[in-house]
């Protein structure tokens, strides 16, 4: 028999970090879309930013 406790608390939490993780991860693609803009090399942004150099290429 398999007995769970749901904590309310836990899944504020939970939610918080998550919504934290995608806004932090908005803000690498919007500076490195930015960078882009001004015209900085494409090895450059995906090394400050940790994306990779596809995913800059794809912006």
């Amino acid at each position: 028999m398999l007995v769970a406790e749901w904590d309310f608390e836990v899944e504020k939490e939970v939610a918080r970090e998550e919504a934290w993780k995608q806004g932090v991860e908005q803000g690498i693609l919007k500076t490195a879309r930015a960078m882009q803009n001004e015209g900085m090399d494409v090895n450059t942004i995906a090394r400050i930013t940790g994306l990779t150099v596809d995913d800059v290429l794809k912006l």
